[in-house]
């Protein structure tokens, strides 16, 4: 078990699979328009200051993860779902990090989001390891002749601290031994699927269902909008800060609407943001099943127009 103390000086070197690598590269090569990502999984070593990974499997977004451009989703029940049979057989696996892409928008390093996030997991008390491996799709390489598919880049973090450390390429080393997980995690792939599926569908959505899922998911993605409740006008409804991919902020308020106890929710922006963007007219009269999608599906379009704007 990986000690929870801090080590100045941590040498890390990082083997993964080529096989891991074509799996993920695959996935990048399905999703050419969005980002999509997963989880690495592997063992580890630790001697004093030296940290030895070693990636040899991997599980894919799941079914119900959700893509854009410039966001990315996974589908956490499916991949712990996935993750808990491996582990069923094989008790030392470990979650060692995540992988993702930004080869579909150029951005050619984690953005801001993907740090906070990523901070939260190493620094969450049921995290099983004090570090948090991170492998980042950044572009597509056309001619790739003796050459990786794909151009890749590593990051660490540690628990306690709050920089992220980028892996040298000489760290890093592709090794051609079998992954020990692809076929499997592919294998188990539709049992944890079904039973997803079959879990879900069992659940009747109730107000207090949305409103928790809401919490768990808002709470987890977006730290800084937070639930407030109306005595005025006896309603929920969210506030704070969304963070672009452009490191800028604006202030969102998502409102929930009651109809014979089914919850509706519509979003918009604080009045001094709102002439910044034009997608916030289009939201004027939309509404949405959970506080979540809307605050998603607000963040995908905020971001495609700060998108659209580098271009030019």
């Amino acid at each position: 078990m990986f000690k929870r103390k801090k080590i100045e000086g941590l040498r890390v070197k990082v083997s993964i699979c080529k096989d891991v690598l074509e799996a993920i590269f695959d996935e990048c090569d399905t999703n050419d328009m969005d980002e999509t990502g997963g989880r690495i999984v592997g063992y580890y070593h630790q001697s004093g200051n030296k940290l030895n990974i070693k990636a040899c499997g991997f599980i894919g977004p799941g079914p119900s993860a959700r893509r854009s451009p410039t966001s990315f989703f996974q589908d956490g029940d499916y991949q712990e779902a996935v993750f808990r049979k491996i582990e069923a057989e094989h008790p030392e696996i470990e979650h060692l990090g995540n992988w993702h892409t930004h080869h579909v928008n150029g951005l050619a390093t984690l953005s801001s989001g993907d740090v906070d996030t990523y901070e939260r997991i190493v620094n969450h008390e049921k995290h099983n390891t004090d570090f948090f491996y991170a492998l980042l799709v950044v572009a597509k390489n056309h001619t790739f002749h003796n050459r990786e598919r794909y151009l890749v880049k590593h990051f660490l973090l540690q628990r306690g601290e709050s920089s992220i450390h980028e892996i040298p390429s000489t760290q890093i080393k592709i090794i051609k031994k079998a992954a020990i997980f692809i076929d499997k995690a592919k294998a188990i792939e539709g049992v944890a699927k079904k039973e997803i599926v079959t879990d879900l569908v069992s659940i009747q959505p109730t107000i207090d269902h949305t409103r928790a899922r809401d919490k768990e998911f808002i709470s987890e993605i977006y730290s800084e909008i937070n639930p407030f409740f109306s005595k005025k006008t006896g309603s929920l409804y969210w506030k704070g800060k969304l963070n672009l991919i452009d490191n800028s902020s604006i202030e969102v308020f998502v409102l929930e609407s009651t109809n014979k106890g089914k919850p509706s929710y519509s979003i918009t922006l604080s009045t001094s943001d709102r002439n910044l963007f034009q997608c916030p007219q289009l939201y004027l009269k939309r509404t949405f099943d959970s506080a979540w999608k809307a605050v998603y599906l607000f963040e995908r379009d905020l971001n495609r127009e700060v998108f659209e704007k580098v271009k030019k």
